[in-house]
């Protein structure tokens, strides 16, 4: 698990649960005298004493709410000491995000009383949780250590986890793996190699989604269709002139779907740009198991294609003004985004070291601006969000912005989230400050906007370098032209 907010000298490492063991769950006998359960009400100043116990002191209430908001249903579990009923060891179930190299379930913040080792706790614990995702369907598990702990690397090892070799510092960490494995006295097997962009756990062609059509929507049957895109989540067909089927891709996105389904009907009046609300909605039929959209077909290219002129930079502000508004209690929660940077500052940080060792990108201007965005404060009430607004979500027809897609991460939350796209969407340092001042933000609001841009520029470079070099190119640009900013 990631835990320091500072960029430190060595990277952590990753391992996985391989997907030769995904129908084979761990169940390890508990020692006498221990009781394994999951956690509830009252456990919180055992876990925050333990968390002190095992090295990481400062845990309270404020710091352990986003995680809680990351974890499974019945996903933290704890062992108990029965004599002495004192809570001996944790460890977490925490939703990961589409932003992961692999993504999925991730195990957190493994915790033993250092009283209490040799009794084989820590992997215990760590089995209940590799249980627990497997029980929700989750094929991509994962975790992240250090170096030093070589304690929770055996654990993980003997449980059957293995190393994941991380793109672009693949030699120095099969070397930091080659000298664990010395450590522990254990063979050496080649690390994993990363995939990049995770494969398809649904094979859709236009021959069955023509089936689903005639199947659901026999009216629209006989229009042409072809596939356009497919992308991490989703795949998009065009459907005659006006129409396209947007059909999740993974079980991952199937919620996504959804979001859009219920949401974008309601908001899409208020805007000034047009966006994708569903025309009609499908059903899981014929063997796929999620439900799916009919939506009307927006012109344009993505505007990493092909990006907007200057002067659309004051109509993008209004979109987003148009946008953001209060949202009602019960949107979609989001724990990546609209969230406090602080939160997502392990993770990003993790991202820069690992970059910093094959770009030039990570520069000392990138580093004080995100430090300078970690501290600015919010200062503005919450609002409804895109999420996700990246150049491969807006379209542009002839340097004009005409539709905003991919509702996915719809949520509620800090505005800075979508702000960051001024940067990613906009060359021209005066169309970033024609943008900031249509809009009228504070500058600590700036600040935050600059982070989330850093943000998005790292996850899209890293995952980008592994094989999508569209993705890679817009983290570049991203970075690039945040370094050089100097609004306000």
């Amino acid at each position: 698990m990631i835990q320091s907010t500072e960029l430190s000298t060595e990277p952590q490492l990753r391992m996985i649960w391989p997907e030769q063991r995904l129908a084979t769950p761990p169940i390890l006998p508990l020692p006498a005298g221990y009781v394994l359960r999951t956690s509830q009400p009252g456990d919180e100043e055992p876990f925050f004493a333990l968390m002190a116990l095992a090295g990481w002191p400062g845990w309270n209430a404020e710091k352990l709410h986003p995680w809680l908001i990351r974890m499974l249903p019945d996903g933290g579990f704890v062992i108990i000491h029965a004599a002495s009923n004192t809570l001996v060891a944790s460890a977490m179930a925490l939703r990961d995000c589409a932003e992961f190299g692999i993504e999925g379930g991730e195990l957190g913040w493994l915790a033993v009383d250092p009283a209490h080792t040799g009794q084989g706790l820590g992997a215990i614990v760590s089995a209940a949780v590799t249980r627990r995702f497997l029980e929700h369907g989750y094929r991509h598990i994962h975790l992240y250590t250090e170096s030093r702990r070589l304690a929770a690397l055996k654990t993980y090892l003997k449980l059957g986890y293995v190393a994941y070799l991380d793109p672009p510092a693949m030699p120095a960490v099969q070397e930091r793996w080659h000298t664990i494995h010395q450590q522990l006295a254990r063979p050496f097997a080649a690390p994993v190699l990363p995939t990049g962009t995770p494969p398809a756990e649904f094979d859709l062609d236009t021959a069955f989604v023509a089936r689903l059509l005639a199947d659901q929507h026999p009216d629209l049957a006989d229009l042409p269709l072809q596939i356009v895109d497919a992308g991490w989540d989703n795949a998009m067909f065009r459907l005659g002139d006006h129409l396209s089927v947007r059909l999740p891709r993974r079980a991952a996105a199937a919620d996504l779907i959804t979001h859009e389904q219920t949401w974008l009907p309601r908001l899409a009046d208020h805007l000034t740009l047009p966006i994708p609300a569903p025309y009609r909605i499908g059903t899981p039929a014929d063997g796929y198991p999620w439900n799916w959209s009919i939506l009307p077909w927006l012109t344009g290219v993505a505007a990493d294609q092909s990006e907007p002129y200057a002067t659309q930079a004051r109509p993008f502000a209004a979109f987003l003004r148009s946008l953001h508004r209060p949202a009602p209690a019960d949107a979609p929660a989001n724990p990546v985004r609209g969230v406090p940077l602080e939160q997502r500052a392990a993770v990003v940080e993790a991202r820069m070291q690992r970059l910093a060792t094959s770009t030039s990108l990570i520069t000392p201007t990138i580093q004080r601006i995100w430090q300078e965005a970690l501290a600015a404060p919010i200062d503005i009430p919450p609002t409804w969000l895109h999420g996700d607004l990246h150049p491969r979500n807006v379209l542009v027809e002839a340097g004009i912005i005409t539709g905003i897609i991919d509702w996915g991460d719809i949520t509620s939350g800090d505005c800075a989230t979508d702000l960051a796209a001024i940067w990613m969407l906009f060359a021209d340092a005066n169309a970033h400050q024609q943008a900031l001042s249509a809009y009228t933000i504070s500058y600590a609001t700036m600040q935050r906007a600059k982070g989330w841009a850093i943000l998005f520029g790292v996850v899209l470079l890293e995952t980008g370098l592994a094989d999508n070099p569209r993705n890679a190119l817009i983290g570049e640009r991203t970075l690039c032209r945040v370094a050089a900013s100097n609004e306000f």
